[in-house]
């Protein structure tokens, strides 16, 4: 999908020098305006002090001080992991630790254009992938505007989004008008459906099966799904799972009789599938995912340690967390120890379920789209329950 496209050129600029920070939006973070993109450059802090040796990140510090003077506070305040790139930030704002003092739109603004000026460069450009932007806030496209706009910095931003999940009046839509009108380069490329051919070389590939004689499957997993990708590898799933797609010793290949497959009742949305193959997890793999769903699309390690130690009944949960990454709903960060679903509908079902679990689930409809929210996570909570996501939501906002 339109993700992994991304994905597959991030190496490339990762290795001619450029800092590649990569966020993803979803329903939660509309309700925190500028949090994506606030938490994408703090990121971009661990990653410049990664990729510059000594000299260089002396030469950061060196501008980042002479540029903010006496303000650097205020970037810490907004961007904490700034501190990686300044050891001495103690002792040059000691108050930069002060959360109470409020920042206002204008100078969020301000201060990420500045920040990105002094870090950004044609040696080391800055790459800032923001996925599903048709859940952006209107005041983080605006940041976005505000900075791509502005001559002095070098960023390179790709913003991907569902078509048919905006409207005409999607704020996404303005900014692509506005970063026009000053004359901001701008490349859009649609994904469409994947055709009979690329479906066809998908499965001949996954079985190992001349694409000639796989066609007649290819085309009844085709008008399955619509050549969505993601579609098309939960279909197979489901066909072995229910034995209508079988290793045959004696032929020594894969076999399937394709008016079985037609005739049987096959799921025909993902939503489908994956919700019949998440009921299937254990209990406690489906405790933690759902757990997981409630804090968007990521969950930080530091909210699962927190959960671990705070109850017993949480124990195990980054160990369910770590089963959950081996079946394929999550990719583990090995680096940060942090969780992120692998497709934002996986976490939609999740959330979904544990709603329905507790039976507190609010249906809406804006912009005649359908989503789930809702209003507390979950309706008979137990008081250590209502403590742990007060807690814990805090700490996510802030990692997220």
């Amino acid at each position: 999908g339109k993700s992994s496209l991304v994905r597959s050129v991030v190496s490339y600029i990762d290795v001619a020098g450029g800092y590649i920070a990569q966020r993803k939006f979803d329903s939660i973070s509309q309700e925190r305006p500028t949090s994506v993109v606030i938490s994408a450059f703090d990121g971009l802090c661990t990653v410049i002090r990664e990729k510059n040796d000594h000299r260089e990140l002396n030469e950061i510090v060196i501008a980042l001080m002479a540029v903010f003077g006496t303000h650097l506070s205020a970037l810490a305040r907004l961007v904490p992991n700034v501190a990686l790139l300044i050891p001495e930030l103690d002792e040059v704002c000691p108050d930069h630790k002060v959360r109470d003092a409020e920042i206002n739109l204008g100078s969020v603004y301000f201060i990420l254009q500045l920040f990105t000026r002094v870090v950004s460069s044609k040696s080391h450009p800055i790459m800032l992938f923001l996925d599903d932007l048709q859940w952006a806030d209107s005041a983080s496209l605006d940041v976005l505007q505000y900075i791509m706009s502005d001559p002095y910095v070098c960023i390179y931003i790709v913003g991907s989004y569902r078509t048919n999940e905006v409207q005409t009046d999607h704020p996404v839509f303005r900014l692509t008008k506005a970063l026009e009108a000053t004359n901001v380069h701008l490349s859009k490329v649609n994904l469409d459906g994947m055709g009979i051919e690329d479906v066809n070389h998908i499965i001949s590939d996954a079985l190992g099966i001349f694409p000639r004689i796989c066609m007649p499957l290819s085309q009844l997993v085709l008008r399955k799904t619509k050549g969505n990708p993601l579609f098309v590898l939960e279909c197979l799933r489901s066909l072995v799972d229910r034995d209508l797609l079988q290793y045959s010793v004696r032929e020594r290949r894969w076999v399937w009789d394709t008016d079985t497959i037609g005739a049987e009742d096959i799921a025909d949305n993902v939503c489908e599938l994956l919700t019949t193959k998440m009921t299937g997890l254990p209990g406690n793999t489906q405790l933690a995912l759902k757990i997981a769903s409630c804090f968007g699309t990521t969950l930080d390690s530091k909210v699962v340690k927190t959960l671990m130690a705070a109850s017993p009944n949480y124990s195990n949960l980054e160990r369910e967390m770590d089963k959950a990454a081996n079946d394929g709903f999550l990719d583990k960060d090995h680096l940060t120890s942090s969780y992120r679903f692998v497709h934002d509908k996986v976490r939609m079902i999740f959330c979904v379920l544990w709603l329905r679990v507790f039976d507190v689930f609010v249906c809406r409809h804006p912009s005649s789209r359908t989503s789930y929210t809702y209003l507390s996570v979950v309706k008979r909570f137990e008081k250590l329950h209502m403590d742990l996501f007060k807690r814990t939501n805090g700490m996510n906002s802030t990692a997220a």
